[in-house]
């Protein structure tokens, strides 16, 4: 996640901006936009392993200019 979120070299540790990828099932989408913080909460629980898809991809070529 670093490539992603750089830290601000300004900032203190505890002041860095920290974000992450939270899946949730398609049936939450209302209780985690329109919830409470409780409800959202009880959202946040790891995924199974089988939900994401990961390996090693080709790379591709710069495009033309």
């Amino acid at each position: 996640m670093r490539r992603m979120h750089k830290p601000e070299p300004g900032l203190p540790a505890d002041a860095q901006d920290k974000r992450s990828v939270i899946p949730i099932e398609s049936g939450d989408v209302e209780q985690w936009l329109q919830g409470t913080q409780e409800e959202a909460n009880s959202l946040l629980r790891l995924a199974p392993v089988e939900t994401f898809e990961a390996g090693p991809v080709a790379a591709t070529p710069p495009p033309r200019q």
